[in-house]
This record gives structure tokens, sequence and C-alpha cells, in this order.
């Protein structure tokens, strides 16, 4: 390659000598690690694969709670919060209609909560939707 200056060829550069730094292994330890434990027992296990090994006693395990009635709850506790939500705009949509008057905080929570009960809403019919057609395909009946 040649100087953009003077024309001439560059001289190529000679590749840094990297020296690494002298390691002490036995300096950088302050205390023995688990790991070091593990392979001085590995090291100094017997090579018999006959030898007898000693066994920790095992704890009995709890049983597992059943998921259903919690599973149940949730859907009867959501589809009582969307009752109760259908009630609640039903009464404010009353009220309004009746003449009462709301102020500007007051309009935006109702839009707030409106559009949460709209997505909660929209949420139930696409599970129904999906559960339905899924046991369609399951029974493959024609419906």
């Amino acid at each position: 390659m040649t100087s953009p200056l003077t024309a001439l060829p560059l001289p190529l550069p000679l590749p840094p000598q990297v020296t690494p730094p002298p390691v002490s292994v036995a300096a950088e330890k302050h205390e023995a690690s688990r790991f070091d434990g593990v392979l001085a027992d590995k090291a100094n296990a017997p090579s018999s694969p006959s030898a007898p090994r000693e066994v920790a006693p095992s704890s009995a395990v709890s049983p597992v709670a059943s998921t259903e009635r919690t599973v149940l709850h949730g859907i009867s506790r959501f589809v009582q919060e969307l009752e109760q939500g259908q009630r609640v705009l039903d009464d404010i949509i009353q009220s309004a209609s009746s003449g009462a008057h709301y102020s500007n905080a007051e309009l935006l929570a109702l839009q707030a909560s409106m559009y949460r009960y709209t997505q909660s809403l929209d949420l139930v019919s696409r599970v129904v939707e999906k559960g339905t057609s899924g046991l369609k395909d399951v029974l493959k009946t024609q419906v």
C-alpha cells in the first residue's frame, strides 16, 4: 500500500509482541472453594465400583394440592367481577339518563372502567370461541 501524500510504499507495521503476565493460581486463591472440595473427594474416592456408598435418607414428599378448585375459583371470581362491572355500568347509565351531572374526572374514570370492562369481555369471548372451536375439532362434528 502506498502513502496518499508521498506515493511511497508504507512500511508494514509489525504485530505487537504480547507477553501474558505471569499467573500465580495459588496466590490468587485465598480459601478453598466448594469445587475444590468436590474434586478432592473424587480424587480420594475408592476406585472400585462395587464399593458401598453412603446414601442420604430421603424425606417424604408432601402431596401436591389439587389445582382444580383454584382454577374454578379463579374463573368464577372473574365471571362475578364481569357481572359486577355490568351492574355498575348499568347504574351509571341509568343515573346519567335521569339527569345526573358528572365532572371531567368522573367521566374520565368512567371511560377507563368502561375500557377495562370491554377488554375483559373481549377476553372472555375469545376464550369461549377458542374453547368451542377446539371442542368442535376434537369431536369432529359439524355444527
